[in-house]
């Protein structure tokens, strides 16, 4: 009888051994594979945060994204967020990471899960459609300070800038960037120098082609005065559908026209893009 307790006594510690065991496997942090990769942060004409932002694979197929930002403000923590697409095109938040230090300017997140529950491991993320949104707050709460794209849309740092030119009537000048993106599509930012105020200029891009009547390849996104000026706009495929991609634009014989807010029959500003002959590339 005292033999058969003694064996009780022992199989009952062996038990509560391996529970505290795998409580504690359970408790531990998950450890990095060595694997990483970094995004450049990109400032807004809101805010002159900068820096980067690195994505860490860990062996819970977890993922810890970690910032480390210059210029930020140690009056604001601002609101992070993964949100889908790109930052030109404004797509929804898929995950809500946390609140930047604004004092360090350093902040490590970690993420295994999407806002709706879905489970997100390190490769999907480096393939995810979207980007990182630091947002601002208080009373300009949601808007964009600087943003990081990931997966495709990760800019390659390829980029060609164009000048945008006054017209007879008009004394508008300005400028045209496209960036290629790793997917191949391209970013578009029109510039316009001294434009007026609460006002929204439309945009188009025009073929120079000979028998072409000068017909609009793409409606871009419209010049906004409350953008100090800007336009920003995704290009993938052309007014009829054909897709076009950023080595496509760069034999392009083209140009970009800005209308006037008031008489769109107007152009106020244009230039020459890819192989058009007044094209003007600034270096």
């Amino acid at each position: 009888m005292k033999n058969s307790f003694l064996k009780l006594r022992v199989l009952l510690i062996s038990v509560f051994l391996v529970f505290i065991d795998c409580k504690n496997d359970d408790d531990s942090p998950p450890l990095p594979t060595g694997r990483t990769k970094s995004f450049a942060v990109i400032s807004t004409d809101l805010s002159d945060i900068e820096g980067t932002v690195e994505f860490v694979e860990n062996d819970n197929n977890s993922t810890d994204i970690n910032f480390n930002l210059q210029n930020a403000s140690a009056d604001f923590n601002n609101p992070i967020y993964l949100r889908r697409k790109t930052a030109f095109q404004g797509g929804g938040i898929a995950a809500a990471l946390g609140n930047l230090d604004g004092v360090t300017g350093k902040s490590s997140f970690n993420i295994s899960k999407l806002a709706d529950g879905q489970n997100i491991t390190y490769d999907q993320l480096l393939s995810y459609d979207g980007y990182i949104a630091i947002e601002l707050n208080g009373d300009v709460s949601g808007e964009l300070a600087a943003s990081a794209h990931i997966g495709p849309n990760e800019l390659t740092g390829n980029k060609v800038t164009y000048t945008m030119l006054f017209t007879e009537d008009f004394s508008y000048s300005g400028q045209a960037t496209f960036a290629e993106r790793v997917n191949g599509t391209s970013s578009l930012i029109v510039s316009l120098l001294d434009s007026n105020t609460n006002a929204s200029y439309p945009s188009h891009m025009h073929s120079s082609e000979q028998e072409s009547n000068n017909s609009i390849l793409l409606t871009l996104s419209s010049v906004e005065s409350k953008f100090k000026g800007h336009g920003f706009s995704e290009i993938s495929v052309l007014e009829d559908g054909v897709p076009i991609m950023y080595n496509d634009l760069l034999e392009l014989n083209a140009s970009i026209d800005i209308h006037d807010f008031d008489d769109p029959s107007k152009v106020i500003s244009s230039g020459g893009i890819g192989s058009n002959p007044n094209a003007i590339v600034q270096n």
